[in-house]
C-alpha cells in the first residue's frame, strides 16, 4: 500500500482551555476529548510511560453514549497489520487497501466511538487508515511518547487530529490515587509520594503501595 505524501503546513490541534492553557487536569482532558468528537473526528491522548492515556480512554469509553469498539497494538505483533482496527471489529481486514480497509472498518463502527490504544505499537496501515475513518465517525487513539514510529506517518496523523497530552497529577488527584493504592497511608503522605513520581500515576501508585509495607 502506497502512503499518501507528506501535507506541509499541517500542525496537530493540541486541545486547550478556553483561556489557551492546555488541559489542566483529568477531568479537564476529558471533557476536552469529548467535545473534539462530539461528531466526527480523531483525538489523540500522548504522554510518556504510565502516565494514565489508557485510563482517559477507558473513561471517555464509560461516558460514551454511541457503541464503542475499542482494541490496540500489541508490542510483541507490532507488525501485523491492521491488528488493532481486527481487535476492534473483530473481524478480518484487508490491510493492503486504504478505501477498501476504512469502508470495511466504517460498515463495522458506523454509529459508534472507535477506540485504538497503544498506536505506538500499530502498523502503517492503521495510522493511515485512522484520519480517513475520522471523517464520518469519532475516533479516540492513545500514542506512547516518545515512540518510533515513522517521522512521516505520525505527522499525518497528528495533522488530523486534536492532540490531547495528559497532563501531570492534580494534588488533589495524586492523594485519591494514594488513598486507592494504599489506604492506611496518612494523607500527608500523597505530595510527597507525588513529588517523587513526577506526577505520573503509575509511578505513584508503586511508591504507595511500597510505602505501606515499609
Amino acid at each position: 500500500m502506497a502512503a499518501p505524501p507528506p501535507t506541509p503546513g499541517l500542525a496537530p490541534r493540541v486541545a486547550s482551555t478556553p483561556h489557551g492553557t492546555g488541559v489542566a487536569n483529568r477531568d479537564d482532558a476529558l471533557r476536552a476529548m469529548a467535545g473534539a468528537l462530539a461528531g466526527p473526528g480523531l483525538v489523540v491522548v500522548t504522554g510518556p510511560p504510565g502516565s494514565g492515556r489508557t485510563r482517559l480512554l477507558e473513561r471517555l469509553a464509560r461516558a460514551s453514549k454511541r457503541p464503542v469498539h475499542a482494541g490496540g497494538g500489541l508490542a510483541m505483533l507490532s507488525g501485523q497489520p491492521a491488528l488493532a482496527l481486527e481487535r476492534a471489529t473483530r473481524a478480518r481486514m484487508p490491510a493492503g487497501d486504504l478505501p477498501l480497509l476504512a469502508e470495511a472498518v466504517y460498515s463495522r463502527t458506523r454509529g459508534g466511538l472507535l477506540i485504538i490504544d497503544d498506536l505506538q505499537w500499530c502498523d502503517a496501515a492503521t495510522l493511515a487508515v485512522l484520519p480517513v475513518l475520522a471523517e464520518r465517525l469519532p475516533v479516540a487513539a492513545a500514542l506512547r511518547v516518545p515512540n518510533r514510529l515513522g517521522e512521516d506517518a505520525l505527522a499525518r496523523l497528528l495533522a488530523a487530529a486534536t492532540v490531547v497530552p495528559v497532563p501531570e497529577l492534580t494534588e488533589t488527584e495524586a492523594a485519591q490515587l494514594v488513598a486507592e493504592a494504599a489506604p492506611a497511608l496518612p494523607p500527608t503522605r500523597a505530595a510527597a509520594l507525588a513529588a517523587r513520581a513526577g506526577g505520573n500515576p503509575l509511578a505513584l501508585t508503586a511508591l504507595a503501595r511500597r510505602a505501606a509495607h515499609t
